[in-house]
């Protein structure tokens, strides 16, 4: 959950409450050290982490006072370095507090939070830093929505290298206080292209997973200025986003918008600090709303708008502000945005279109770049543009393929100012290879938008989980009354796709849960074994013979070693009450479908020693459940280089297959869903959680992860997910694109890999050094190495016969002699 959700609470304009001290005991690390190196009252909280970590009295250096703490993490392959006191501290709700770190090192971000102590040990508030080589102040204010009388303190950080600690506090202070001490509010609208002056730029439409036509969005001119028309079709409910916004805390929120509808319709409209439901009639009118602004480290905020279709809606003047003045204020603005923005793909022979858009009272001074992934700057201009709105064209001829990053900067009354986006030139969209060999799968909604993506980065197979066309609870929502989505899986079959089905979900009618479980799609009563097995054969029956003729692979469930996700029959364990599942399941598959390949395991986690992921599959083998299926699936989402760390991919997976051996069945494996829980952005001032894979990170560990399974046997892999969210914010889960469908690098890496490995099967793994992998694969085109170093290190490879040679973006490498310096960044050499 974001910690804006987290944090909303409306405070009274008087909060006088003294403040009670410093609430951390030994905060300066003064009192003493153990034999451990760590300072009296304080604990490592790291020891679930993949890590090395050191603790040493600092009296060299300190902040202040004799001493401070020294962390040094000589490794770190999963997890954080996690520094926290030995007793809780005390949080009421409403109160006001003052969070301080000072803090030095080489080890990248550090977040300072507070948190719940157990399970789930969900986040309340956290601030991210850089840290700098020098002592430097993290410091910010927060009020908890929560009372929490032993919440955590904790220091965490995700790199390797050594922080220095000193002078922690967490201290209660009065509203006045904050007032004083907090940033002042910026005048006038805040948000970005609250006119539509720049086209589309700063909007975001969500496509929702289980929709299969979408809603259109296009800018027009009218008599009284430029406004965006919004199209809904029926039965969908449609959202529309501005971009992201920081406010100053602790100040009021007024939003406003000027709206009109082709027949009336009722829309609502919301920030984080306040909603309005408004009745749109076919004459413009004026909606506001106010609210006041937590207090929180950084607080992002964005003026979001929904209906449900069908409806037009014309939507002008939107506006997001903290000072009292009313009415659109004209301020320059501008963007630098592709001609097919947001989802601004291109192919080889493709020369992408950059628009240049401006939009000031006054002329106006405007400097732009384009950087491709690794940095380089390839395009840059710097101009003065008239008054009014200009838009102008700037071609990018001769660029190779690969991602890139389109910025443009202003000024706005002292301020400066700038506006984001990013394009891909990709490999072409074709795939010739058989598409029941291919190795590339995902989930995506059947929408356009989700269909053109998908093909553009030669993504061939869909799993139903989500989109969620083929389960229970979608498919009959009442007993007996079927409710088929034939339409959608007409659509992904006249795509090409080949198509995975999810057998899974109880409707409530037929949910074993007790009435009062709640109601979530995935969780809550849905995850609850079904009450009569009978009920569950008939929905699996009728739903493959309904399908028959155009989905034969069925997966059964969705990640039953996750308690909240499978709740089984009072005492029974996860992994046999699950084989007795498929006991239920894979007869009645076969039946309807003799051709038909049942999916099992479906299980989250890599399978390493010890892990709950390993030992309910060892539950479901010794519960009969290898022979009730034809292929076993896993889930690893990543976090870090699988062919690394402690007991990399090449350790656990040989070990499964030698369990399948052992219980008299050897099975084919996939993993039918994997990508990153939490994923950066790419435009810089869209926020996320801190401890995210960064975006060019997540590129090189999408590609890595991929080849070490297909190396390993693991023949296909579905990339969860391509969804676009329509969030300003970056999500959990949604790694591929940013909310508006702009393509993240994972874009180009993802379309290079498939496109090089179009139609290959795997040949071999050498090992030119212990830190070099090169994977070989025999291609229509000839013999094809992916070759990549050890994190952190570099190693030059030589590959005899080398033809032509890729980087992790698509663009050529030159070959020279055969001789190639490779990083973590995979490299595709070709040779013949």
């Amino acid at each position: 959950m974001h910690l804006m959700q987290l944090a909303c609470t409306l405070l009274a304009p008087a909060c006088t409450h003294a403040a009670a001290g410093n609430l951390l005991q030994n905060p300066g690390f003064e009192t003493g050290f153990g034999a451990d190196g760590l300072a009296d009252h304080w604990q490592d909280n790291s020891g679930w982490a993949d890590l090395d970590v050191r603790y040493v009295a600092e009296t060299d250096d300190p902040h202040s006072g004799r001493s401070c703490q020294r962390i040094t993490c000589s490794r770190l392959s999963y997890g954080a370095v996690q520094l926290i006191p030995d007793r809780g501290v005390p949080l009421v709700k409403g109160r006001i507090y003052r969070v301080q770190a000072w803090l030095h090192g080489d080890v990248g971000g550090v977040a300072v939070q507070l948190r719940l102590a157990p399970s789930p040990y969900t986040v309340y508030v956290e601030r991210a830093l850089p840290v700098a080589p020098k002592w430097s102040l993290v410091e910010y204010l927060w009020s908890p929505n929560v009372d929490d009388p032993n919440a955590r303190f904790m220091l965490r950080f995700t790199q390797t290298g050594t922080l220095w600690v000193d002078d922690l506090s967490v201290e209660e202070i009065t509203e006045e206080e904050a007032v004083r001490l907090g940033p002042p509010f910026r005048a006038g609208n805040l948000l970005r292209n609250g006119r539509f002056d720049l086209g589309p730029a700063n909007w975001l439409l969500a496509h929702p997973c289980d929709y299969w036509v979408e809603p259109t969005m296009v800018v027009e001119e009218g008599p009284e200025g430029r406004f965006l028309s919004l199209g809904v079709p029926a039965d969908i409910r449609a959202t529309l986003a501005s971009d992201s916004v920081e406010l100053a805390a602790g100040h009021p929120e007024t939003f406003s918008v000027r709206l009109r509808a082709a027949v009336p319709v009722t829309v609502s409209l919301w920030t984080r600090h306040a909603r309005v439901t408004a009745q749109v009639e076919t004459e413009w009118k004026t909606f506001t709303g106010t609210g006041k602004v937590t207090w929180s480290p950084t607080v992002h905020d964005a003026l979001w708008l929904s209906c449900t279709g069908p409806a037009t809606l014309w939507i002008a003047d939107a506006q997001l502000r903290q000072d009292s003045e009313e009415g659109p204020t004209a301020r320059p603005e501008a963007a630098l945005i592709s001609d097919r923005h947001p989802l601004s793909l291109y192919h080889g022979g493709e020369t992408p279109r950059l628009r240049l858009l401006t939009s000031a009272p006054a002329p106006m001074r405007v400097s732009w770049v384009v950087q491709g992934f690794w940095g380089k700057v390839v395009l840059s201009g710097d101009e003065t543009v008239p008054a009014g709105r200009r838009e102008k064209t700037v071609p990018c001829r001769r660029l190779p393929r690969g991602w890139y990053h389109a910025t443009v900067m202003w000024d706005d009354g002292g301020a400066p100012q700038r506006n984001e986006a990013t394009f891909c030139v990709l490999p072409p969209r074709e795939r010739s290879g058989a598409i029941e060999s291919c190795a590339f799968g995902g989930h995506f909604s059947v929408d356009p938008a989700g269909l053109a993506l998908a093909q553009a980065v030669g993504c061939r197979w869909l799993r139903f989980h989500p989109p969620n066309h083929t389960k229970w609870r979608t498919v009959e929502p009442e007993k007996g009354q079927w409710a088929w989505r034939d339409e959608p899986i007409r659509l992904a079959r006249e795509a090409g796709l080949a198509l995975v089905g999810s057998l899974d979900r109880c409707p409530r009618w037929a949910s074993s849960a007790p009435p009062d479980a709640p109601d979530y799609y995935y969780t809550g009563f849905a995850a609850w074994a079904p009450r009569d097995w009978a009920e569950w054969e008939e929905y699996v029956a009728q739903t493959v013979r309904h399908h028959k003729d155009d989905i034969h692979i069925w997966e059964v469930w969705n990640e039953a070693n996750a308690e909240d996700w499978w709740v089984p029959a009072k005492g029974r364990g996860q992994g046999e009450s699950y084989a007795e599942l498929l006991r239920h399941t894979t007869p009645i598959v076969k039946r309807e479908d003799p051709s038909a390949t049942v999916i099992g395991g479906v299980v989250a986690g890599a399978l390493k020693e010890r892990s709950p992921a390993w030992e309910f599959t060892k539950d479901v083998m010794a519960s009969g459940g290898l022979d009730l299926m034809d292929v076993f699936s896993f889930h690893d989402y990543i976090v870090s280089s699988v062919d690394e760390g402690s007991e990399p991919i090449d350790m656990w997976l040989p070990r499964l297959r030698e369990a399948m051996r052992a219980a008299g069945r050897e099975v084919p494996i996939i993993n039918s869903e994997g990508g990153f829980a939490s994923p950066g952005s790419t435009i810089t001032y869209r926020p996320c959680d801190s401890d995210v894979v960064p975006p060019d990170r997540m590129a090189r560990l999408l590609v890595r992860q991929h080849v070490s399974q297909l190396a390993l046997g693991v023949n296909r892999f579905f990339f969860y997910n391509l969804f676009i969210d329509g969030s300003p914010e970056v999500r959990a889960w949604e790694g591929f694109v940013e909310g508006d469908g702009q393509p993240r690098p994972n874009v180009a890496a993802y379309a290079t890999l498939s496109w090089v490995l179009d139609g290959a099967t795997f040949d071999r793994t050498e090992r030119a050094n212990p830190d070099v992998w090169l994977h070989w694969f025999r291609t229509p085109r000839g013999p094809l190495a992916v070759v990549w170093a050890r994190t952190g290190t570099r190693s030059e490879v030589t590959i005899p016969g080398a033809k032509e040679a890729w980087d992790l973006m698509g663009a050529s490498v030159r070959v020279g002699r055969g001789s190639f310096e490779v990083s973590d960044a995979p490299v595709y050499v070709r040779t013949g």
